[in-house]
């Protein structure tokens, strides 16, 4: 979990507030000038800290639990412009239970792929997503998401390592690098896109970004 520095007094202010909140030891280390990584030491403190987080309206990102991770698929076969709420309620129409579904995008012109990522909750009923072939009266297929080479991005903040679901970040446009979500943005297809992380004339998660992410091997019960 990390947690930007200008919502808190200090560090070991937080840090001592939280244990006193979980009645565990919480530790803590700065991993840059402005963002602290806290480190719970059980499941239910992760889940504690997150709701303390989410009441406060604090900057921050949170790693997965190993029990609230999802079944991610890719669905094919569908218009790249299909209407995604469309997608969600046929889905449900059909006794799923889909969280969230967006179009994949092309890495460098940043257009709609034919290709949708949905997040279903890891229930059995979700795994018979693989069975279904139709969604209304479009022939499709699923098929699981395949774990990237590279780190997973945030589709919210454009930052690395963590997903959009578990991020209360202002909003970052992978495209522009404005102050709003991606899927508002207003910029012409035919100008250059700019990234947030270097600046170039390529979308934020663009796999060839001279300013790629750097991995740090962290405990499992980090947040």
């Amino acid at each position: 979990m990390a947690t930007q520095n200008e919502t808190i007094a200090t560090s070991e202010g937080l840090l001592r507030t939280l244990s006193a909140l979980t009645e565990e030891l919480v530790t803590g280390r700065m991993f840059s000038s402005d963002k602290l990584k806290i480190f719970p030491p059980t499941s239910e403190a992760h889940r504690k800290i997150q709701r303390q987080i989410t009441k406060y309206g604090l900057k921050s990102h949170t790693l997965e639990l190993n029990d609230e991770k999802k079944i991610k698929v890719v669905i094919r076969d569908l218009d790249p412009d299909h209407d995604v709420s469309v997608i969600m309620q046929e889905l449900a129409r059909q006794g799923f239970s889909p969280e969230l579904c967006h179009p994949v995008l092309h890495r460098q012109s940043s257009k709609n792929m034919p290709l949708f990522l949905m997040v279903l909750p890891k229930i059995p009923k979700s795994k018979e997503i693989y069975y279904l072939e139709y969604i209304g009266q479009m022939r499709v297929s699923f098929e699981s998401l395949r774990k990237k080479e590279t780190p997973g991005q945030c589709y919210k903040c454009q930052d690395y390592f963590h997903h959009c679901s578990r991020c209360t970040r202002d909003p970052r446009c992978m495209i522009c690098a404005g102050n709003h979500w991606s899927r508002d943005c207003s910029k012409p297809r035919e100008t250059p896109a700019n990234c947030l992380h270097c600046k170039g004339n390529h979308t934020a998660n663009y796999s060839d970004c001279p300013k790629p992410p750097k991995q740090e091997i962290l405990p499992d019960s980090t947040c």
